[in-house]
């Protein structure tokens, strides 16, 4: 059986485990069941794709990788593999080369400020500091001219953006030539309640506070140009918490899950003692 292969090509913590269930039902192709339906958690190729995933210069043999997915796909009687490891945007060249004309590509990008609040809530310890912000900044940086500089080697390729794709999914069906199918289960991510499509951007943004998102300004105002090239421009921490109270149940959820993050470390000591 021949097998076809759809690229979500996105930074991690950017909506990709929610754009990669919708992709699956609107064209009931194989979506790996591993981590968050990630051909890189894949048994055979997990130690090779998950050994210095976010290193540039980590080489690996795709075409090996291409082999172990198309198995995977056959074994489950289907014809189409959804493939969404985030780290697959440092390969975008070498993944093209390999796949050929058996692979579609999309890249998806979020805001700085969606990715910055994801990753402190779901990898970090209090408390809050500016080296971690800073350090999360620049890894969107990283990842966001990284990603630019594929999509200028690549203008074939189309793009969108999370957001847009909360306020309109069909987005993709046409960024890929899909037909759209109406009705579309989405089971989320194992550790959030969410099962539907919805802009968090609300709850993002009020996990920090004023002064903290003024910080991560700090870092992105040397990269403004990199923000108008994807439609996103500097916020002040204010304007970010105005937009957040726009939607109360979702800056309330923010809230709440900055206290919880914030109880982390007391959580700690007391199971330590």
């Amino acid at each position: 059986m021949a097998v076809d292969f759809i690229f979500l090509l996105s930074p991690n913590n950017s909506g990709t485990t929610i754009i990669g269930q919708y992709l699956q039902g609107q064209t009931g192709g194989y979506l790996p069941p591993f981590g968050n339906h990630e051909g890189q958690m894949a048994p055979a190729v997990r130690g090779a794709m998950r050994s210095k995933p976010w290193d540039p210069d980590h080489k690996l043999d795709w075409a090996w990788i291409r082999d172990e997915w198309t198995k995977l796909a056959e074994e489950a009687g289907q014809s189409l593999f959804i493939e969404c490891s985030p780290p697959n945007l440092l390969h975008v060249d070498a993944i093209r080369e390999a796949f050929g004309d058996r692979a579609r590509c999309l890249f998806s990008i979020t805001s700085p400020y969606a990715y910055i609040s994801s990753c402190l809530y779901n990898y970090s310890f209090p408390p809050m500091a500016a080296h971690k912000m800073g350090k999360l900044a620049r890894e969107w940086v990283f990842k966001a001219e990284t990603q630019r500089r594929f999509i200028e080697q690549f203008p074939d390729i189309p793009r969108i953006r999370y957001e847009d794709f909360c306020a309109d999914p069909t987005i993709v069906n046409q960024a890929l030539d899909l037909d759209t199918v109406t009705a579309t289960d989405l089971r989320g991510k194992a550790n959030e309640a969410i099962t539907e499509i919805v802009e968090l951007s609300a709850r993002q943004f009020a996990f920090l506070t004023f002064a903290e998102w003024d910080r991560v300004n700090g870092v992105l105002a040397q990269h403004e140009d990199l923000l108008d090239f994807f439609g996103y421009t500097l916020r002040p921490g204010r304007e970010l918490l105005t937009q957040a109270a726009g939607d109360p149940a979702l800056m309330h959820a923010g809230i709440l899950r900055r206290t919880r993050w914030d109880m982390r470390k007391s959580q700690k000591k007391a199971a330590a003692g």
